[in-house]
């Protein structure tokens, strides 16, 4: 079954890419293009905000990313 949350049973990256739903969104050089550091700061970990404040900031990251995406994606 390929929908379970049993790690043994699911599909692997390659069989995911590979899937009707997502291989249609799938580019080639974008699968092997070289991964940027994630950059780890402490004090970000330690930072004091509400519930809100995070939900803010998710919701603007999750837009601006998906912004980002339409952009690159209109040169392809």
């Amino acid at each position: 079954m390929k929908g379970s949350i049993d790690p043994n049973e699911r599909y692997n990256v390659q069989q995911a890419v590979q899937h009707p739903y997502v291989s249609r969104w799938f580019r080639e050089n974008e699968w092997s293009h070289p991964q940027v550091p994630v950059e780890y700061r402490e004090e970000d970990n330690e930072a004091r905000m509400t519930a809100d404040e995070w939900r803010g900031n998710f919701i603007v990251t999750d837009f601006r990313f998906n912004v980002l995406m339409a952009i690159i994606h209109s040169f392809n």
